[in-house]
């Protein structure tokens, strides 16, 4: 080779891309730490799918009557959230309102003891719903310290040991069905189906703990899912997660099922106070008719008088009637007074009176007590959502305002009315009156007899008939809202712990987290790994590479002229003649 040759220095920009040879390289001759982290990373994730507590979510269905309320969508006619979707979101909140579920906690005594059984290991926990094989009794649990953990070791079929949670101390051996009074505690533990199965091999490990009612409703209120299935639908899916699939579909079976009694109850409590009105009309008119009555039958008797003239049959007919009409009006009078203390006392909590009920027929005053029922209800229902400054709050009771006025003007002009036809039947009654005295004394006291007895007689009847109409109104109420799926096994699914999903977690951080490492370590490396470092900062010519020397020779070539060490130094030797 021509030594004048002159030397082109490589250009040191000429290659930036990525060498993947280099980075094989890399990964292969550094196979141990995919190893050790495929290793570690599937060991975590076996644990956490071996020895986590499984999750279960459970769903169910529920249909709410879609009534969009045509009064609320005249107020607010420019507003979407007042349509039939206000009502579906009013009813959500009394789902997940605080009152419904501690109900649903009081019908439930099973949530009220939180049982938990422990593996061999101590490592291994599982809560148990209506399957640990003892059962907890107990009177009250006032009685009891709430949230304290109770360690259970059954020893036999008939035995076991407790211990308390913050007493390391406190130990005691008792058979099943002794009652245990110690440490803030009052309870009986009894075998749940009255027998076990006792295997010494097992762990035999439980502990069980007294919850809190009020804080259980809150608990399961909070983590109570309501949806729409659709964005419009009024059917609303209720979803709820926990330890056990069944404690969970008990749940929402209950919820249901009080939220359906709540929503009746709801609706009976106007009845309920039509029955109660006539039942204290009736218990003073049957004193009145078992009276008249018994005054009748003794004036028979005692002047042996069966029957009366036929004058004296029309003028009792005739005196009756005008009679019966003046009790009617008198009726017609107290549900004014009712109607009007209702009205003054700006009661909510409770729809008024039918005026039916009374016998009068004024579709105006039927309209404003309907009206006045119906903004009442929406009242309520906005006020679980609503606070009571908001603008659809402030315009309900605007209204309820104006309908109470227009409902006391209606009143008052009943009431004058009512009065004005009570004047003009006493003054029929003196007309009718002033014929009676022209008949027999023995026959005009009988008519006024046989008159009083008639007259509470006719009114007993027909409160008898409206106390069965109410009745049967009461009977015949149903649920506006309908249970659709309950909750159950076939509505349960697992969430945790995903088992695949950890695997295949586990399998990508294995792989990914020694790949990165390699590459943040080569990154950052200062060290000569092979030629392309050196060109990567200099110009130089490159003429050879030594090799490590593995001995402890410090004349290797010359004691070992035929390794890859004496080589290497040939090749370098070589190089320097072209460079010479």
């Amino acid at each position: 080779m021509n030594s004048d040759t002159p030397y082109t220095p490589p250009n040191l920009h000429e290659d930036d891309s990525i060498d993947i040879r280099r980075y094989v390289s890399l990964f292969l001759s550094n196979w141990y730490w995919f190893a050790a982290a495929l290793f570690i990373s599937l060991s975590i994730a076996y644990g956490i799918n071996r020895w986590s507590e499984e999750v279960y979510t459970v769903t169910s269905t529920l249909l709410i009557k879609d009534d969009a309320n045509e009064t609320l969508t005249q107020i607010f006619q420019s507003s979407e959230g007042f349509k039939s979707q206000q009502k579906v979101n009013n009813e959500i909140g009394i789902l997940k309102s605080f009152t419904l579920n501690y109900m649903v906690m009081q019908k439930l005594p099973e949530f009220s003891i939180i049982y938990t059984s422990v593996g061999k290991r101590g490592i291994a926990e599982s809560r148990m719903y209506k399957t640990s094989p003892f059962i907890v009794k107990y009177d009250s649990l006032e009685k009891q310290s709430l949230g304290r953990r109770i360690n259970i070791r059954i020893l036999s079929d008939r035995s076991y040991k407790i211990s308390i949670e913050g007493n390391q101390d406190f130990e005691r051996e008792l058979n099943f069905g002794d009652r245990f009074n110690e440490e803030g505690f009052d309870f009986i533990i009894e075998l749940r189906n009255n027998s076990i199965v006792f295997d010494p091999n097992a762990s035999n490990k439980y502990y069980f703990s007294f919850a809190n009612p009020l804080s259980m409703a809150n608990r399961y209120r909070t983590k109570l899912n309501v949806v729409p299935i659709e964005v419009d639908a009024s059917m609303v899916t209720l979803t709820t997660s926990g330890y056990v699939s069944r404690q969970e579909a008990d749940y929402l079976n209950m919820l249901m099922e009080v939220y359906l009694e709540f929503g009746l109850e709801y609706k009976n409590q106007t009845a309920a106070q039509t029955l109660e009105f006539i039942e204290n009309q009736l218990r003073t008119i049957s004193d009145s008719l078992r009276i008249a009555e018994n005054d009748l039958e003794s004036f028979r008797l005692n002047n042996n008088l069966i029957d009366i003239s036929h004058e004296g049959q029309a003028i009792q007919q005739k005196f009756e009637q005008t009679d019966e009409e003046k009790t009617m009006l008198h009726m017609q009078k107290n549900y004014y007074g009712y109607l009007k203390d209702y009205v003054d006392s700006k009661t909510e909590n409770s729809d008024p009176i039918a005026p039916s009920l009374a016998g009068i027929n004024d579709h105006i005053l039927e309209k404003l007590i309907d009206e006045l029922a119906e903004f009442q209800r929406q009242k309520r229902q906005l006020s679980i959502n609503l606070k009571d400054f908001s603008e659809p709050l402030r315009s309900i009771e605007t209204n309820i305002i104006n309908t109470r006025i227009s409902l006391k003007e209606n009143i008052n002009y009943g009431l004058q009315k009512v009065e004005r036809s009570i004047a003009d039947v006493d003054y029929q009654l003196q007309c009718i009156e002033s014929e009676i005295r022209k008949l027999p004394t023995t026959e005009r006291q009988m008519i006024k007899i046989q008159r009083k007895f008639d007259i509470n007689n006719t009114v007993y009847t027909f409160l008898l008939e409206k106390r069965a109409e109410a009745g049967i109104a009461r009977a015949s109420n149903v649920s506006d809202n309908r249970i659709i799926d309950k909750a159950g096994s076939f509505s349960s699914s697992m969430i945790k712990p995903k088992r695949d999903k950890n695997i295949a977690t586990a399998l990508i951080l294995g792989i990914l987290a020694p790949l990165f490492a390699i590459i943040l370590l080569d990154l950052f490396n200062d060290k000569v790994i092979d030629k392309k470092d050196i060109e990567k900062v200099t110009s130089s010519p490159i003429i050879g590479y030594i090799s490590h020397n593995n001995t402890k020779s410090e004349i290797p070539v010359f004691e070992n002229p035929s390794s890859t060490l004496s080589e290497s130094f040939r090749s370098v030797r070589t190089s320097l003649k072209y460079f010479l």
